[in-house]
């Protein structure tokens, strides 16, 4: 077992929220920025979401590299059954506030 330090796990999940906060406050494409609102507000099951994306961090390989953002994918599954829920929850708040 790869022992690490107690500072490269900091640098480890600042890089993974530095990651995260770019992808989520980016500006938005100008072809959505023209859209009009929809009409009616569809469901969307979250449930399903949970699920879908806990199974598919479970079913990832461990033998892969780390990404630009140093999260590595063992990280991710061992916190398969956490991760799921707390992007069920931005999700969520994404979409019922309009904003990111």
């Amino acid at each position: 077992m790869e022992k690490k330090t107690l500072a490269e796990g900091k640098r480890q999940l600042g890089g993974l929220k530095e990651h995260f906060q770019k992808i989520l406050n980016r500006l938005v494409p100008t072809a959505f920025a023209n859209t009009r609102k929809a009409e009616e507000d569809l469901e969307i099951y979250m449930v399903n979401i949970v699920e879908d994306v806990g199974e598919a961090i479970r079913k990832l390989k461990c033998e892969k590299a780390r990404g630009d953002n140093e999260v590595c994918l063992k990280m991710l599954k061992a916190e398969a059954e956490e991760i799921p829920v707390f992007l069920r929850i931005i999700l969520q708040n994404t979409w019922t506030e309009g904003k990111v």
